[in-house]
């Protein structure tokens, strides 16, 4: 009765749409669009008094040109004429940003409906129905999702043409003008800063293309080693299947959200961070921005090693579902030598997870080299161990004294182990704690004994997993806040400057400098949008690899189920698998789509509200004379309406995190709820589990 409290609680906590509201909670941190959209009325102002400034006498900026020639600037020859472009391009970036976010919120509001579908249709008993009617509602996803990465591709190659072409004025003026170099060091690291950045970015995107190019080979992998498993396996060890599909279903799901989470890792800050270690100040007419001072430049290293680092998480996390199978061969502490010894093939049942171990174990090792990889291998090597010393002993059916305690005692510490290096993997790849079951492996194991005897355990390691990944987003978002509320002084200072400067006082280097905060502004937003992009790359990835892929391989597995009478000899087949594998899949489509449905959502409002406006007065200031009195009035008009909406944006990120701090509070009571219905843990659980949840790790500290 307790274990169906538990079981029933926890379906509670992991509906599809609590589900969905883990994954905004947990990426909440990393993907909120209000906070990034804080330098926007900034970098609108900096624009506006570029147009400003440009009424000054021209010069030109072609004294050192690169060798290769310029690639942006379209006229080097003239300061004036280059400032200009810099605004216009500014507006169309800002202008079609709205526009194709729009869309998105559009296309996004309609996955929900299709998934909904095809979840209708995996789920129905009829299974020529999912290989008649699931292709076009999976066309109807992937149009969708290349409609909406098209949209977003276009708007951050604007944002980037942008980026680049300031990039590229204030190198061709630095150049120009040998006069201010010392002056314009801090000029120069901006430069600098904005170059390392870019590397990372552009190292972390080939990197996920990477990934999402091997993803349909792990797909493949997982399906084709159950399949193959399966035949092998003789009749009545169905209880091993379903622990290994159990295991498959939970790597893929952390793969899935390991290539989200490169999205949300912040490459770019982390090595620009690393540019010395230190930070200085710059001063800019009076106002303060910070800079990191120069130094020694990371290469792509930090990069690659987090990759590696989440590959080795992704393939190993079924080291912790494989020990916890060799549990069953015990019972009351010893073993249970019916269930270890199979009389009809005469062989341990224990060469089956033997076998798989050994199968992960090869796969891990042609990893790059890495501290996790190294820690993962002992483990599946002692795991090899304990089968081999299991295999010894079953065809006997007896065992030296003490050795029955010692081989039990060994299995048990190795599955806090593997369970202590799973829970630094789901941090790393942010991967939520809890989980769906898939339909066909609920109702394959209705009735099982695992339910009940290992419902407790794993559930309260998830609850103190929950809690801890809620715990470190809510920590993350209190900061990411913190600092917004630091650098708030400094865009306020800006803003004056600009609000208060006089055409014949602005010097070349004081409009280099502010060339060089809207450098960093703009590119604060192009990042965003990158972030986008890589979103949709994940999705439409998922919908062309493991759905219609799988949909295609389905149709296979039927043909053969009816050949084999598959469905006959065990409860759970390899279609069912598949079938489970789909649905998986589509249930991350749809956290995906609404993740992004919300953050195009927040973009609209905050763009409609905040930001349009000032870049309508942007195109009219661009459209009128600078010595008009309309100019004035005009230039007037957007500083206060940039500062205005900065105001207002921060309002909103201050809204925002508290109802952020809600959510993390109502989640937290369901979690506590649920350990209400847990038997009460002794001193030594409570600290096995909080050893396993808080395992110090180095790689989740550099990439947090």
């Amino acid at each position: 009765m307790a274990s169906q409290q538990i079981e029933k609680k926890k379906n509670e906590l992991t509906t599809s749409a609590k589900l969905r509201k883990d994954t905004e909670m947990l990426l909440a941190p990393h993907a909120n669009w209000d906070k990034y959209l804080t330098p926007a009325p900034m970098s609108v102002a900096v624009l506006g008094e570029l147009v400003f400034i440009s009424s000054k006498d021209d010069f030109s900026i072609n004294k050192n040109p690169p060798k290769d020639g310029f690639k942006h600037m379209k006229y080097p020859n003239s300061f004036k004429a280059s400032l200009m472009q810099v605004c216009n391009s500014g507006w169309s970036a800002f202008n079609e940003a709205h526009n194709s976010m729009d869309q998105i919120r559009l296309y996004t509001e309609n996955v929900p409906m299709h998934v909904r579908t095809a979840v209708e249709i995996i789920l129905n008993d009829d299974d020529s129905l999912m290989h008649i009617m699931l292709p076009n509602t999976l066309i109807e996803l992937e149009n969708i999702a290349s409609a909406c990465l098209a949209l977003s591709q276009s708007t951050t190659e604007n944002f980037q043409s942008v980026v680049r072409l300031v990039h590229e004025l204030l190198e061709a003026s630095t150049n120009a003008q040998q006069a201010y170099n010392q002056d314009l060091k801090k000029v120069n690291q901006t430069i600098q800063e904005y170059k390392i950045r870019q590397e990372a970015k552009d190292e972390a995107n080939k990197r996920a293309e990477k990934d999402l190019k091997d993803f349909k080979e792990k797909w493949d992998a997982a399906e084709k080693l159950f399949d193959e498993t399966m035949k092998k396996m003789p009749s009545g060890w169905d209880m091993i299947g379903m622990n290994l599909a159990e295991g498959l279903a939970e790597s893929l799901n952390v793969l899935v959200s390991g290539l989200t989470s490169v999205v949300t890792t912040s490459f770019a800050s982390y090595m620009a961070q690393k540019v010395g270690g230190a930070v200085s100040t710059q001063t800019v007419g009076g106002a303060v921005s910070t800079q990191t001072s120069s130094g020694s430049v990371p290469g792509s290293a930090q990069v690659h090693q987090f990759f590696d680092v989440k590959d080795v998480y992704s393939e190993a996390y079924i080291i912790a579902n494989l020990v916890e199978q060799l549990k069953y061969y015990f019972k009351n502490g010893k073993i249970d030598w019916s269930a270890l010894y199979d009389q009809k093939e005469m062989k341990a049942k224990s060469d089956v997870q033997k076998g798989l171990l050994v199968e992960f174990r090869n796969k891990i090792a042609k990893l790059p080299e890495s501290a996790p990889k190294t820690e993962v291998l002992g483990l599946f090597d002692a795991g090899i161990s304990i089968c081999n010393k299991l295999g010894e002993i079953a065809p006997k059916g007896e065992c030296e004294p003490g050795q029955e305690q010692k081989i039990a005692n060994d299995i048990a510490d190795l599955l806090v182990q593997a369970q202590t290096f799973n829970s630094k993997g789901r941090q790393l790849t942010k991967t939520n704690p809890m989980s769906q079951t898939p339909p066909e492996l609920v109702k394959a194991g209705q009735g099982k004994k695992r339910a009940s005897e290992h419902a407790v355990e794993n559930a309260r390691i998830q609850i103190a997993e929950a809690r801890k990944a809620l715990d470190t987003a809510r920590d993350m978002y209190s900061k990411t806040l913190d600092r917004l509320e630091k650098n708030k002084q400094e865009m306020t200072d800006i803003l004056t400057i600009l609000a208060s400067s006089d055409v014949q006082q602005i010097d070349f280097k004081t409009t280099l400098e502010f060339l060089g905060l809207g450098l960093k502004a703009l590119a604060s937003v192009k990042e965003q949008w990158e972030k986008m992009v890589q979103f949709f790359q994940v999705v439409t990835n998922i919908i062309k690899v493991a759905m219609n892929s799988a949909t295609n391989t389905f149709v296979k597995r039927v043909e053969e189920a009816a050949k084999y009478h598959q469905k006959e000899k065990k409860s759970y087949s390899s279609v069912k698998f598949v079938k489970d594998g789909v649905y998986s899949q589509a249930f991350q489509v749809s956290n995906l789509a609404s993740l992004i449905n919300m953050m195009s959502t927040t973009y609209v409002s905050v763009s409609d509200q905040h930001i349009m406006g000032r870049i309508s007065s942007l195109g009219r200031l661009m459209n009128l004379d600078v010595s008009s009195p309309e100019f004035a009035q005009e230039r007037k008009k957007l500083q206060d309406g940039c500062k205005a909406a900065q105001l207002a944006i921060e309002q909103l990120v201050k809204k925002n995190k508290l109802d952020f701090q809600l959510q993390t509070e109502e989640r937290l009571k369901g979690l506590t709820e649920l350990a209400g219905l847990l038997p009460p843990a002794s001193q030594e659980e409570e600290k096995k589990i909080q050893e396993i949840v808080n395992a110090p790790s180095e790689e989740l500290d550099q990439y947090a």
